[in-house]
């Protein structure tokens, strides 16, 4: 894609952000959102909880999970005929398409985006810009981890090698055949989960963001880098390591105060912030 036109896409996003910001919620007038120890400190703390969340979960929690792999087998045993009937409708403009909704995904694009966001809200002191671009960094970071890891483990061969949808080649350091889950998916995922956790108050914010991250998605599916499991594995992997980050982040708190006016007055104040 041309060069201007990703910038183009950058200064388009930059500028949404910092219009949607015009109202602040409680979850993000911290002014304490900056690469500090503090952030740092969290994020180890975050590391922890991501690592104990399969034990840790709720019953829903277990239940969605059940539901996401149960689709994800469904998938895996249609891979290569979803695979054919999506990669065959080939036209330029399908291809261009699926190369502008591809750099939602893209790690070095999107890395740039999570930048230049955090640069932006320091010159107009937007902090929940700043805090939401923090987040996004730190989810997009964790979430490459477990999909790197996944990759490697498995080395799965991609629909472009046409050898099918069932032949890896197991754990080892090899750069290649690592289709096994989509990271384009997963940065896409991740990144529309902690904006709409941010923006919550701009309730259409969803219908936006999940619909592109999906052609991201379907992008990938494609131009046959990955299957359709792989896709669909990359946005559980992104979505849900962003929801256990924001759960951290939440300013919900409940806060009991004794009362002691005199030796006749006395009681407790219940405060709650939202």
């Amino acid at each position: 894609m041309n060069n201007s036109i990703k910038i183009l896409v950058v200064i388009i996003i930059l500028f949404s952000l910092k219009l949607y910001s015009s109202e602040r919620d409680s979850l993000l007038t911290h002014k304490n959102a900056a690469f500090s120890e503090k952030y740092y400190t969290r994020c180890f703390q975050d590391a922890g909880k991501i690592a104990l969340s399969p034990f840790t979960s709720t019953w829903k929690g277990y239940l969605t999970t059940a539901a996401v792999v149960g689709t994800g087998l469904i998938l895996f045993n249609n891979d290569k005929i979803i695979t054919k009937n999506i990669s065959s409708n080939y036209s330029k403009s399908n291809n261009a398409i699926a190369e502008t909704f591809m750099l939602f995904g893209d790690k070095y694009f999107m890395g740039s985006v999570y930048i230049a966001s955090y640069v932006t809200s320091i010159f107009t002191d937007d902090v929940r810009l700043r805090k939401t671009s923090l987040l996004a960094i730190e989810s997009a970071l964790f979430s490459a981890f477990i999909t790197q890891s996944l990759k490697f483990l498995i080395h799965r061969h991609r629909p472009e090698d046409g050898e099918g949808p069932y032949v890896n080649d197991g754990a080892s350091f090899k750069t290649e055949q690592l289709s096994f889950p989509s990271g384009h998916t997963t940065f896409a995922f991740s990144t529309a989960k902690i904006i709409n956790e941010c923006y919550s108050d701009k309730k259409y914010l969803p219908y936006i963001t999940y619909p592109i991250a999906t052609m991201a998605a379907l992008s990938r599916v494609y131009d046959k880098k990955h299957w359709a499991s792989d896709v669909l594995t990359g946005a559980a992997i992104g979505y849900f390591t962003a929801s256990i980050i924001m759960n951290r982040y939440s300013d919900k708190t409940t806060e009991i105060y004794p009362i002691v006016a005199d030796q006749n007055t006395y009681g407790l104040t219940l405060s709650y912030t939202f």
